[in-house]
């Protein structure tokens, strides 16, 4: 069975090819922005797979940098 990470990080992935294959710009932003928050919601469940002391390790600014890349 595919963890929730692994099904997050495929959609942003798939989002990624997306964008490159568009034509139109708009579009092109919209799926790079919307795999830049698959990136985070993978992100954030790998750190809830991991237990709390994961969380607790995270510094705020690491994750205001995996969000915005």
């Amino acid at each position: 069975m595919c963890s929730w990470v692994n099904f997050y990080r495929g959609l942003a992935n798939e989002a990624r090819e997306r964008a490159a294959r568009a034509s139109n710009l708009s579009i092109k932003d919209k799926f790079e922005e919307v795999a830049k928050e698959w990136s985070a919601l993978a992100v954030w469940a790998e750190l809830k797979r991991s237990g709390p002391s994961a969380t607790a390790q995270l510094d705020p600014r690491d994750a205001n940098r995996i969000w915005a890349s």
